[in-house]
């Protein structure tokens, strides 16, 4: 019998099953142990076939050991099995990071599909309306869809839009029914409370070409973009806590 042949053949349809139970497993010590297992138990069964035709073949396993030696067979085999082993390593540390770059991908995509999720619910916004239908003494129309908040009421007295995204928050448009109270202030802060609380860092006003909204972002902090031309859109950037 070939026995480089059978071993070889062995080798590889074991190397096949257990990449395949790695590849299925969780690279966690319960699912590593059991590929570790299963790997033994392959050898075991190996050896024990090996035994059994070697028994059948009349001779001692002594007498094939020599005459594996005699042939060559470990002159070659150990080599190829290192190789074997080096290309399943290679293989496997290519697999867990390539898993783990696409988990990483699928984490962030899903953080930002539950923050855009976040900023579409009207709930969210409760506080917000509360204080702008205070100053406005009525009954507000609101409008919230893809990230763009808009609020007014039925005599135009207030007015606020808002566009939204996961990295910024837009000031497009703001009026209040009643200056100088602290109205703008009031609504201002909750807007930088909200944009902390949902890992927004980056607040714009862009509607800067009134002394009044110039005044306005001066007083909180906002810095005048120098990068455009004519420049209009005054930004704040805030830490990670209030």
């Amino acid at each position: 019998m070939d026995w480089p042949f059978v071993w070889t053949l062995f080798l590889g349809v074991a190397m096949i099953i257990v990449l395949k139970k790695i590849r299925n497993k969780r690279c966690d010590p319960a699912g590593l142990t059991h590929v570790f297992l299963t790997t033994i138990m392959y050898l075991i069964v190996g050896v024990q076939i090996t035994y059994i035709l070697i028994k059948l073949g009349g001779t001692s396993v002594t007498d094939f050991y020599d005459e594996l030696k005699n042939d060559g067979f470990f002159n070659w085999y150990i080599p190829y099995v290192f190789i074997a082993v080096t290309l399943m390593v290679t293989w496997l540390v290519y697999t867990h990071n390539k898993e783990k770059r696409n988990s990483e991908i699928v984490s962030i995509l899903k953080g930002v599909r539950d923050k855009m999720n976040a900023l579409d619910d009207i709930q969210s916004y409760h506080e917000l309306l509360e204080i702008m239908e205070q100053d406005a003494g009525n009954r507000l129309k609101v409008r919230l869809k893809h990230g763009r908040l808009e609020v007014e009421d039925d005599r135009q007295r207030v007015d606020l839009y808002l566009r939204l995204t996961p990295t910024l928050i837009e000031i497009s448009r703001i009026k209040v029914a009643n200056p100088r109270t602290g109205v703008g202030t009031k609504m201002l802060e909750w807007i930088k409370k909200f944009a902390i609380e949902n890992e927004i860092y980056h607040i714009r006003i862009g509607i800067g070409e009134t002394e009044a909204v110039q005044a306005f972002a001066q007083k909180h902090g906002f810095v005048l973009a120098q990068d455009e031309l004519p420049a209009k859109n005054w930004n704040l950037r805030l830490e990670g806590e209030l």
